[in-house]
């Protein structure tokens, strides 16, 4: 489980410690729990599609029984039908409405448009993201509808009135590591994640095949499953790296993988708020990523670790190079690793969702 779901959760219970009933609403039935034992409720079943329609009817249904709640949602896919909910359910007018962007406040510009941001203005009294890059440089940027093309010429950016509801909350760190051993660690570079195209392990993969013999002893290893699951050992396979990269699969026990690595690397052309990169920094592990969003507001190049400009990838091997072969920078960037995660774990953050959730 990650990104959103795993975020929502997380924080879902911090709040049930401090008293708060929690209900989760999925867009789909689940047949296994994603979350803490969570009273859970859905939106739709799985022979329906997700369209605007049956959103809006079936968001309808469910919402018109909620009376001075406060509501967290966090899907762009929201915005539209909870606008109707607005204007044909007076009732639902006493809630009070959050809405979560995984990611920082360029979103704005590159996810959510002219159209559905001042939809937001309307609808929304709190909107949380996770840091602010509104006027920093994209990286990324997805393609935007036929739709989404006429509206972003029709309306102005509102972010300057919408940036008074925001509040910062950055992703949490939610277990501690009492102590780092050195001793246990391997000749060994991590990486960890959801096997899609997005993240870029076939660059990771790539990349250390053509360093290996300048980091002779050090070996890669990924740990998660997903789409690109195949193609990736099909690579390992081409390039005859079997005694050399290994591919974990999902882990049961995570932390044990962290805890023999040395070094992480995320290969991601984006990320909202990589989780990932804060469990390293937790177990003392300095970074190597490409400067997309969330890596780039996370690693402070030369303090916990090293960024390379997206696709620059002679600047990202001569990264990994560098923390194999300097072992006292390494040392070092694991410290600052391990101090940079005490500003993330959740005893920290909780109290901005605490004043969030109990101010008018």
């Amino acid at each position: 489980m990650g990104g959103p779901a795993r975020v929502s959760c997380i924080w879902g219970k911090c709040l049930e410690e401090k008293g708060y009933k929690v209900e989760l609403l999925s867009d789909y039935h689940e047949q296994n729990s994603i979350s803490y034992k969570f009273k859970q409720n859905h939106i739709l079943k799985k022979t329906q599609k997700l369209n605007i329609i049956n959103l809006s009817l079936s968001l309808f249904k469910i919402l018109k029984s909620k009376n001075e709640e406060i509501l967290v949602f966090n899907k762009g896919n929201y915005i539209i039908p909870l606008l109707i909910c607005k204007i044909f359910l007076p009732e639902f007018n006493k809630n009070k409405l959050v809405y979560y962007v995984h990611g920082g406040t360029k979103n704005f510009k590159t996810y959510y448009g002219n159209f559905k941001s001042r939809i937001m203005e309307i609808i929304f009294q709190k909107v949380v993201c996770l840091y602010d890059n509104f006027d920093k440089n994209q990286n990324f940027y997805p393609t935007k509808s036929f739709m989404r093309k006429i509206t972003d010429i029709i309306l102005t950016n509102n972010y300057n009135s919408l940036k008074e509801k925001i509040v910062f909350i950055p992703n949490p760190i939610n277990f501690t590591i009492d102590s780092i051993k050195f001793s246990n660690r391997n000749k060994t570079i991590l990486s960890v994640g959801r096997l899609d195209k997005i993240k870029r392990f076939d660059l990771l993969i790539s990349a250390f095949n053509e360093i290996k013999n300048d980091i002779v002893g050090w070996n890669l290893e990924i740990a998660g499953g997903g789409p690109e699951e195949l193609k990736l050992n099909n690579l390992v396979d081409e390039l005859k790296l079997h005694s050399r990269v290994k591919l974990l699969g999902e882990i049961t026990n995570i932390h044990e993988v962290y805890q023999r690595a040395s070094i992480f690397s995320l290969a991601s052309i984006f990320e909202g708020m990589p989780m990932v990169i804060l469990e390293a920094f937790e177990h003392g592990l300095p970074v190597v990523g490409f400067k997309n969003d969330g890596t780039d507001f996370l690693v402070k190049h030369g303090y916990n670790g090293l960024k390379s400009d997206i696709y620059d990838i002679e600047n990202f091997k001569l990264n990994l190079k560098i923390l194999v072969n300097e072992t006292d920078k390494r040392m070092l960037f694991s410290d600052n690793s391990k101090l940079t995660a005490t500003s993330f774990h959740t005893d920290q953050l909780i109290k901005n969702w605490d004043e969030i959730l109990k101010s008018n």
